[in-house]
């Protein structure tokens, strides 16, 4: 059943949230940064790859969330795509050459459309509407604080082992 407006406070959707926070974005503005600075990609091919990914994930999100709204099980569906994150994160991290790079990209902008609508799915289904927008204002709270500690651990990471390292993390 729903919360009771009493009840705003969800520890494990407050982790989840901040969890998630910086998967959300599939480490795109890194990408290129990684691969310019560490395998000696032209800023060009580097664009292009995270144009190619953007444009797939923008492309996505509307069949994604359309599918999220049957989908009976959308914890489900953040773990597949946490899944697909790992393996292209992984592959960016491993491999060098433009084609898997380009397609593991694709992949993670794709699936990175599915924690958004999968969240914000799963809190309108355990909230009332009298708590909803101070519940989705919390959501965002967490989400922000996990992007700052996200952003902190990777430049954590970069610095002390490796710019591959963020994307092993």
């Amino acid at each position: 059943g729903r919360l009771r407006p009493q009840n705003l406070r969800a520890p494990s959707l407050d982790w989840l949230n901040f969890l998630l926070a910086d998967v959300r974005g599939g480490l795109g503005p890194y990408v290129v940064v990684f691969l310019t600075t560490e395998h000696g990609w032209s800023p060009t091919m580097a664009g292009v790859v995270s144009t190619f990914g953007g444009w797939l994930g923008l492309v996505a999100q509307t069949p994604i969330g359309a599918w999220l709204d049957h989908a009976n099980r959308k914890r489900v569906a953040m773990q597949f795509g946490l899944l697909g994150l790992s393996a292209g994160a992984f592959v960016i991290a491993t491999f060098s050459s433009f084609w898997p790079v380009l397609l593991a990209n694709g992949a993670m902008q794709v699936v990175s459309g599915v924690f958004e609508p999968a969240v914000a799915a799963l809190t309108v289904g355990l909230y009332t509407r009298e708590v909803l927008t101070a519940r989705m204002g919390r959501n965002a709270a967490w989400s922000r604080a996990g992007n700052i500690a996200a952003a902190i651990l990777s430049g954590l990471i970069a610095w002390q082992f490796s710019a591959r390292g963020v994307f092993l993390q």
